[in-house]
């Protein structure tokens, strides 16, 4: 009679030490992953009451008085968020208005303007979220203007397409 398990012994071994390196490595990779949670703060990350630093594009238009720095959707937060500056019952805060736009103005009624800006910011507060959830709205106070970048004309053409055009 042949003995058939003389040389299942080497194999063996071998498949179970390989598990233990693959089960360990995985092991010690998922101890390195920390789960960070989004909650209701600023999308930079910083408290309510602090002080902040943002970027986005600055969007005003002089026909509905509108005016709020944009800033679009990140990896960690899956919406757009809108900062709003000076209190309730001022809609376009001219203060602001003047050290980031200066003396420019839309090209017409339908275009609104838009300037890149990083801005300083303190205790913002969120005012709204979305109707999907997608959108959160903040009033904040502004301290100052950082640097700003290129200007750009937003103007709605056929159909409500709204075309971006960089003002030389």
């Amino acid at each position: 009679m042949k003995n058939y398990k003389k040389g299942s012994v080497v194999p063996v071994l071998l498949v179970v030490i390989g598990l233990l390196i693959v089960g360990g490595g995985a092991y010690l990779f998922t101890q390195k992953i920390k789960t960070v949670k989004v909650t209701d703060i600023v999308p930079s990350g910083v408290a309510s009451t602090s002080v902040a630093i943002i970027s986005g594009e600055y969007i005003f238009s002089d026909m509905t008085g509108l005016a709020f720095l944009h800033v679009p959707n990140t990896s960690t937060v899956h919406y757009d968020t809108h900062y709003f500056f000076g209190d309730e019952s001022s809609v376009l805060q001219t203060d602001v208005q003047s050290q980031i736009v200066g003396d420019l103005s839309p090209l017409s009624d339908s275009c609104t303007l838009s300037v890149e800006a990083t801005v300083e910011i303190q205790n913002p507060k969120l005012i709204l979220h979305g109707e999907k959830r997608n959108l959160k709205e903040y009033r904040a106070t502004f301290l100052r203007l950082i640097s700003k970048g290129k200007v750009y004309d937003n103007c709605a053409g056929d159909g409500g397409v709204v075309t971006k055009t960089e003002r030389k």
